[in-house]
């Protein structure tokens, strides 16, 4: 099917402290915040977080432009998002990644907020090297992502 002809704004996600650096959070604790030594993400979370969300929503075909800006004067519709979790956690000798996003779509001719949605995931990681913690990242993302999109394009009125 042809896009719609829609114009979809993906704005930085806001979010806590904690979470606006490149470094991958750990939570050894529900009240203690680490991060993984000798690894960090190739941007800072919300960068990398608004980056997939935008390649997702792209590689659907699904909307005339998606983008970070408009294209014109404004654009049809703004996702604001906030991000609430980005973390791997331990609970009970296992490690879990967890992540929340909080999306409102708002349409910007008269800025309403015509749809809200919170998206979780979760995935435990096989071990606790760096390297199984981020493909447990990639799991969890990978959830997140296809729930947010699926609901994206089904608000603007094209479900996949």
């Amino acid at each position: 099917a042809a896009p719609l002809r829609r114009e979809v704004i993906v704005e930085l996600p806001s979010t806590t402290g904690p979470l606006e650096t490149d470094r991958i959070m750990i939570r050894p604790d529900p009240i203690q915040a680490q991060y993984l030594p000798g690894v960090r993400w190739g941007e800072e979370t919300p960068i990398m977080v608004q980056s997939l969300m935008l390649r997702s929503l792209s590689a659907t075909d699904g909307v005339l432009f998606v983008g970070r800006r408009p294209l014109g004067s404004g654009g049809d519709f703004a996702l604001v998002t906030d991000l609430v979790d980005f973390q791997a956690e331990v609970r009970g000798g296992e490690v879990v990644a967890r992540i929340s996003i909080d999306v409102r779509m708002v349409r910007e001719r008269d800025v309403a907020i015509v749809a809200a949605q919170s998206f979780s995931a979760e995935a435990t990681a096989a071990g606790d090297s760096n390297d199984q913690i981020i493909a447990a990242f990639n799991t969890a993302s990978d959830a997140v992502l296809q729930d947010f999109t699926r609901w994206t394009l089904a608000r603007l009125g094209r479900p996949l």
